[in-house]
């Protein structure tokens, strides 16, 4: 029995530090993703609006934390920064990136990334309002993400967007948009005065 539990005891000793360095590690990750993918947007004039990305950076942080060299000094911010980078540009460009274990493995070991695509799907989406709206608020599956004339990464797929003067809704539609599509979405009013929203007017 004390053999046992002196076995048990150094396993556990083994398995605990481990988990409490790999929890440290994908936070860490994903900080410097979320940074990356940030100032990404800031300098493309574009704005985040994909609920899947998220999911991508915890798949990022997943696949470079379990790797059996990952340390800090092999973890350095700036191959993270290169991987989210590869990652959104691809996604941006073709409505999908390569699978984030085929980017891995070039940046950290020299192998080629031509892979099959991951399987999220995105697109770009430009909300204009040809009638200036005054304090204008855009929402993208009913959370706000930006205004008038903004230009949004979205998910492919059908998704709510709605128009609105503060808390008034001007134009409202749920979109369908297809893997990297360039779609443009026009906002335009019955009048100024109007109360009842309409329909995006795309293209």
């Amino acid at each position: 029995m004390r053999i046992v539990f002196a076995a048990a005891v150094v396993v556990l000793s083994t398995i605990l530090p481990y988990a409490a360095w790999a929890q440290e590690c994908r936070e860490r990750v994903k900080v410097t993703s979320t940074s990356t993918l940030d100032r990404y947007a800031k300098e493309n004039d574009l704005i985040i609006a994909a609920a899947q990305m998220s999911s991508g950076i915890d798949e990022i942080a997943t696949t470079l934390c379990s790797r059996r060299d990952a340390s800090p000094t092999v973890l350095t911010d700036e191959r993270i920064t290169r991987v989210t980078e590869k990652y959104v540009n691809d996604a941006i460009e073709y409505g999908h990136a390569s699978r984030i274990g085929a980017i891995v493995g070039e940046i950290f070991d020299g192998q080629n990334a031509i892979a099959r695509p991951d399987r999220r799907h995105y697109a770009v989406l430009t909300v204009l309002c040809p009638v200036p709206i005054e304090e204008s608020h855009v929402d993208i599956a009913d959370e706000e993400k930006g205004s008038c004339n903004d230009r949004f990464m979205v998910d492919a797929g059908t998704i709510a967007v709605r128009v609105r003067s503060r808390d008034t809704a001007l134009c409202l539609s749920d979109i369908p948009v297809q893997k990297s599509q360039r779609l443009s979405c026009s906002c335009t009013m019955n009048g100024p005065n109007s109360t009842s929203s309409v329909s995006l007017q795309c293209q």
